[in-house]
């Protein structure tokens, strides 16, 4: 039921979460890397696929592409969707039919797409891995692999339960099974890392510090950007709004990689004793 910005950061955050699992899912336990994987059975263009996605820039740029494509479709069909009496559905039809299959594609097949490829990642990093480290790392694997499933089956079963006119204690479930997910992975990650010692819990604060204040900084850059160059681009250039989107998304984005390190240091100080641990000694996924 969201509409406008709501919309838009329910969908950046769904999209750059799923993006921040694709890129977990492949430095952790281990770094994946077309080297370390047995050569493909099936498809290989399935395997290029997979690989590409094992570089953080094709995944994040990928992500930024998804959110500007959603934004862009918002702003194309805009006042196309006709509007219907209060209590009554809106008729579906015409320009309605693209914006919604591209919202589900979106919003729906993508980030099931990329919890099913994170799954995968995990298991095959879970099983190059030595005795020693899967181990250390089982709680974090199953516990995120199980909720990574909870996700997967229930909103499949959705469909079937749709589909097939199930009773009505099955979407009840499913419901169940999806709202229980993330509790069941906050679960899996305590133990992990104040238990199994999967992580440092030290890095995980000053990383969580650092990116929490980073996200909060674009967030509020880019929603103060997009107004002023999607009206400026077009009162001034005659183009379409999508186009100062392009731009904020582009400008944000350059800011905060510059300020990256200049928040990691200063995480540093308020943090005492969080500093850089020396490269190898971690297993926390470097971005």
């Amino acid at each position: 039921s969201a509409s406008g910005w709501e919309a838009t950061l329910a969908v950046a955050g769904l999209l750059l979460a799923t993006g921040a699992f694709v890129r977990f899912s492949t430095l952790f336990p281990i770094p994946l890397s077309s080297e370390v994987l047995s050569p493909p059975k099936r498809i290989s263009i399935l395997r290029h696929l997979r690989v590409a996605l094992f570089r953080p820039s094709v995944v994040w740029g990928l992500v930024v592409l998804l959110v500007l494509v959603q934004q862009g479709l918002g702003r194309l069909f805009e006042g196309m969707i006709p509007s219907a009496p209060e209590g009554e559905a809106a008729p579906i039809g015409g320009a309605v039919i693209p914006f919604l299959i591209g919202q589900i594609v979106l919003i729906g097949i993508l980030p099931l797409v990329g919890i099913g490829l994170g799954i995968r990642n995990l298991a095959s990093g879970y099983g190059l891995a030595t005795r020693e480290d899967r181990k250390r790392v089982l709680w974090m694997v199953a516990g995120t692999s199980a909720a990574g499933w909870m996700i997967l089956g229930s909103i499949s079963g959705f469909v079937l339960a749709v589909a097939l006119d199930l009773p009505d204690w099955v979407p009840v479930g499913l419901l169940i099974l999806l709202v229980l997910a993330p509790t069941v992975l906050v679960i899996a990650c305590t133990i992990a890392l104040f238990y199994a010692g999967s992580v440092d819990p030290g890095l995980v604060l000053k990383r969580s510090t650092v990116f929490g204040a980073l996200g909060a900084l674009g967030i509020v850059l880019f929603a103060g950007l997009e107004e002023v160059l999607s009206e400026w681009v077009a009162s001034r250039m005659g183009l379409p709004g999508v186009v100062g989107s392009l731009l904020a998304g582009s400008v944000t984005g350059g800011v905060m990689i510059l300020l990256r390190k200049t928040v990691g240091r200063a995480a540093a100080k308020v943090l005492p004793g969080q500093g850089e641990t020396p490269r190898g000694k971690s297993t926390l996924p470097r971005d």
